[in-house]
C-alpha cells in the first residue's frame, strides 16, 4: 500500500515520456469477466487508454538539426486485447492523436513552432508473463504506435505563418516489468527501449527550413512506475508514470467479456 501511494505521488507530482509501458500483471489482473469465467483458456476485453506526453525528447536530423523542445503529444485511444491462457496477450489500439513542439535548427536558431489537428492513431502490441513466484510477476512487452496529422498552425518566431505541412510520427517500444500483486492494488515497476521517428513534410518556404523536417528521440531507455486497481471480476484500472526517455502519465482501463 504504501508502494502505491509512492507511485500515485511521483505521478501527480513530477512531469513524467515513450509509449504506455503496462502492467505485466494484465494478462490476469480480471479473473472473471461478463461472459467469460476464470476456467476459460482464452478472452477478450474492451478498453480506453488516455497517453499524456508532457516533453517527448526529440531532435532535428540533417540539415534541421539542433534540440527539439516540448513536444507534447496528447492521445485517447480505444483498445481491444486478446488473451491467452492469462499468460499472454495481443492488443491493438485506435484513436485520436494530438502534438505541439518547437525548434530552434542550426545555424540560424530561429524558433519554429507547429501544432496538429486532432488526427487518427493505431497502434498494436503483444506482453507475456515469463516468471511468476509466489505474488511476484515478471513480464515482457513490445508494441508499436503509427499517426499521421495535418499541420494546424506554425510560426516562425511568433509570427504565425500558413500551414501546408504535415507530421507523420512512427515509434515502436520494449520493455521488461516486475510486479507485485498486493490484494486489489498491483503495483509494478519497468525499464524500455524506444526508437520514435517523426517527420515533417510538406513545409512552407517561409519557414526558412527544408521541404521535410526529419526528427528523432536524443534518449531511448526509460523508467516506467505505475499500479493496477483490480478488484478480481469484470474491470481494472491502471495509473502509469514514465521518465527519463520521456515525461509522460497515462491513464488506462479495461472491461473483461
Amino acid at each position: 500500500m504504501r508502494f502505491y501511494v509512492l507511485i500515485l505521488a511521483l505521478a501527480l507530482s513530477t512531469t513524467a515520456q515513450a509509449l504506455y509501458d503496462g502492467n505485466p500483471a494484465l494478462t490476469e489482473s480480471i479473473e472473471d469477466g461478463i461472459f467469460f469465467s476464470k476456467d476459460c483458456n482464452y478472452s477478450m476485453k474492451v478498453g480506453a487508454q488516455c497517453d499524456y506526453v508532457l516533453d517527448r525528447k526529440m531532435k532535428g536530423k540533417g540539415e534541421a538539426e539542433g534540440q527539439v523542445d516540448n513536444f507534447t503529444i496528447l492521445q485517447n485511444q480505444g483498445t481491444l486485447t486478446f488473451n491467452m491462457q492469462d499468460r499472454v496477450e495481443a492488443y491493438g489500439s485506435v484513436g485520436s492523436f494530438h502534438a505541439e513542439f518547437e525548434s530552434e535548427p542550426h545555424p540560424d536558431n530561429k524558433r519554429r513552432e507547429y501544432g496538429t489537428h486532432d488526427h487518427f492513431t493505431w497502434g498494436a502490441g503483444l506482453r507475456a508473463v515469463v516468471f511468476h513466484w509466489g505474488n511476484t510477476l515478471v513480464g515482457i512487452d513490445g508494441k508499436y504506435q503509427n499517426a499521421h496529422a495535418p499541420v494546424k498552425w506554425n510560426t516562425l518566431n511568433g509570427a504565425a505563418l500558413p500551414p501546408a505541412s504535415r507530421l507523420e510520427c512512427r515509434e515502436w517500444q520494449v520493455g521488461a516489468s516486475m510486479a507485485y500483486e498486493a490484494g486489489t492494488f498491483i503495483p509494478y515497476a519497468g525499464l524500455t527501449y524506444a526508437h520514435t521517428y517523426a517527420k515533417v513534410s510538406g513545409i512552407e518556404p517561409a519557414l526558412l527550413v527544408p521541404s521535410s523536417f526529419k526528427m528523432t528521440n536524443r534518449e531511448r531507455f526509460g523508467l516506467a512506475l505505475g499500479c493496477t486497481l483490480a478488484p478480481g471480476c469484470v474491470v481494472d484500472l491502471s495509473i502509469e508514470a514514465r521518465f527519463f526517455s520521456e515525461q509522460a502519465l497515462t491513464l488506462a482501463g479495461d472491461i473483461k467479456f
